[in-house]
């Protein structure tokens, strides 16, 4: 990586500061008082990124701005709860259903549980028929007689270990397709620098 100059700016993806290419410019960045961060996506408690907006993280200098009310991808629960409930243009089979909220902080998904609880109770004109909301609990859920399956296996996040690895078994898997070799060799190499 080139040192940055004096007045460039550099737009990279970074989530929530935790991984990927934000990584390398943060210790160049956020240690300087000239140098503003611009944060635009939602930021997870315990996240780098939060800590950032929290003042939380020591020896940072920089100036820090919030625009994820601008820029973020989420949507707000209105539309979430007009997008589950909207029954136009389904078929009728899909009018019941069992909601699963998975992703989000507790609070958050609390508040959305309650929030389509009370929708499903005013049972408006043409909604769907919301018959349970449950809280992910990262185990598997049996569809058939609607329980959590006790013995099925924690569900965590892939780490570059994993990814690495299912890519190694999908490159035996190719080994007589040279395209699927030159993408996987590709990637491989991408995942070898960014750990590096």
């Amino acid at each position: 990586m080139e040192i940055l100059k004096e007045f460039d700016v550099v737009v990279v993806s970074g989530g929530m500061c935790d991984q990927g290419t934000i990584t390398r410019y943060l210790s160049i960045v956020e240690n300087k008082p000239r140098n503003t961060l611009l944060l635009t996506g939602y930021q997870a408690a315990g996240s780098k990124g939060r800590q950032l907006l929290e003042s939380e993280t020591e020896d940072v200098a920089c100036t820090i701005e919030d625009l994820s009310s601008y820029y973020s991808g989420h949507a707000d629960q209105a539309i979430l709860l007009d997008y589950l409930f909207e029954l136009s243009g389904r078929k009728e089979q899909d009018n019941s259903c069992h909601v699963f909220i998975n992703h989000g902080e507790s609070e958050s998904k609390n508040v959305l549980r309650e929030a389509i609880q009370h929708r499903a109770a005013e049972k408006r004109p043409n909604d769907r028929i919301v018959s349970e909301v449950s809280i992910g609990l990262k185990k598997w859920f049996d569809l058939s007689n609607s329980t959590y399956i006790d013995n099925s296996p924690v569900l965590t996040e892939p780490t570059v270990n994993d990814l690495t690895r299912e890519l190694l078994e999908l490159k035996s898997m190719l080994a007589t397709q040279s395209r699927g070799m030159i993408a996987i060799r590709e990637l491989l190499e991408h995942l070898t620098k960014e750990e590096a």
